[in-house]
This record gives C-alpha cells, structure tokens and sequence, in this order.
C-alpha cells in the first residue's frame, strides 16, 4: 500500500509538472518566436540600407536560442505528462486504471494531430488537409479523454478528493473544447479562447493537486 501511495503521489507530481511546463513554455515560445522573426527582418531591412545591423542579428540569434529551449522545454513537458500517466495508471484501482490510461492515449492523438498539421504544412497546398485531421484527432481525443474523466470522477474506487480533482478536470476539458470552438470566430475567437484556456489550465493545476493529495 505505501509503495502504491508513493507511486501515485510521485506519477501525479510528474504530471503537475508536465502540465505548467508545456503551459508555460507553449505561451511563451509563439511570443518569442515573433520577436524573433522581427529582429531578424529588421536585421534584413538594416542590412539592405547599408545600416549596421549588429544588435539586430545579436537579439534575433539570442531569440532563436530561447525558441529552441522553450521547444524542449514543451517536449519535455508532455514527457513528464505521459510517463506520469503511464505511471498513475499503475498506482490506481485496477477499476480505474483503464480510464487514465485512454486519457494518455487521448493526448497522443493531440499531440499526433499537431504533428500531422505540422508536416502537411510543408506540402504545397496541402496544409488544409493538415488542419483538417489534427482537427478529427483533436475531437476524437476530447471525446474520449471527457468520457474518461466523467468516469473518474464518478468512481466508487477512487478516493472522495481524486474524485472532487477529477470533476474539475472534466470542467477544464469542456472549456478548452468550447475555446477551440469559438477560436473559429474571426477576430474576437483568439480572446474568448485565451479567456477559457487560463481558467481551464488553473482547474487542470488544481484539479490534478486534489488528485495528488488523495495518496
């Protein structure tokens, strides 16, 4: 029993820190990545007048190198994310074990819809198809990790504080569903999401903490 505890308190800890990596590293890397395409433009333009463009080329290389730590900082976030998945479903009920392991799967199929998109992207006109699968595998995860965390939340075997976490985990997935959706609305869209995303990544911190406290 104490080894399980161990487990869970170590998987789920795994997770927090999976989830406010990739969260903070996803916001800051587009962020970034636009100072950096300035600067280097900026760069470009400076050159082409015959300015010195020293200072430019200096921020623009010190922005690609936080882009890049920001990237690993993202891909090591949902690697902490996954194993602590693979790990809490370990330390769970074996009743429940089934349901956080679909939840894992249902982030490698957004994770597997982003890398679709990203490689269509450089096929010619080809990145509608891209745009359109990661959005099939995006909803078919969705779907699936909200059935999975409805389920958790409604378990007889799981503890009264992981059931209460993973309530607020099913809140949190039906406000990034709802903020992807009207993300589709041009030029107000980005806001609403940014609104629902915030509020649904402090619930997914949260909720994931009651989880962990239930060892």
């Amino acid at each position: 029993m104490k080894q399980s505890n161990e487990m869970w308190s170590k998987s789920t800890k795994a997770i927090i820190n999976g989830v406010l990596l990739f969260s903070v590293a996803g916001v800051l890397y587009p962020i970034f990545n636009f100072l950096k395409s300035t600067a280097s433009g900026l760069s470009s333009v400076a050159s082409f007048v015959g300015e010195s463009s020293s200072a430019l080329s200096g921020s623009a290389l010190v922005f690609t190198i936080t882009c890049y730590v920001l990237l690993a900082g993202i891909i090591f976030g949902y690697y902490l994310y996954l194993n602590g998945l693979a790990n809490f479903s370990l330390a769970v009920n074996p009743a429940d074990s089934n349901s956080v392991k679909k939840i894992r799967t249902g982030v490698i199929l957004v994770l597997l819809g982003w890398g679709v998109a990203f490689l269509f992207g450089f096929i010619p006109f080809a990145g509608w198809l891209g745009s359109l699968a990661n959005v099939i595998l995006c909803i078919v995860a969705y779907i699936l990790m909200l059935i999975e965390f409805s389920a958790l939340k409604k378990s007889t075997t799981f503890p009264e504080s992981a059931r209460s976490g993973a309530s607020l985990l099913f809140i949190a997935l039906i406000l990034l569903i709802i903020g992807t959706i009207l993300d589709l609305i041009p030029l107000i869209g980005w806001v609403f999401m940014l609104i629902l995303s915030l509020v649904g990544f402090i619930l997914t911190i949260i909720g994931w903490k009651r989880i962990k406290s239930a060892a």
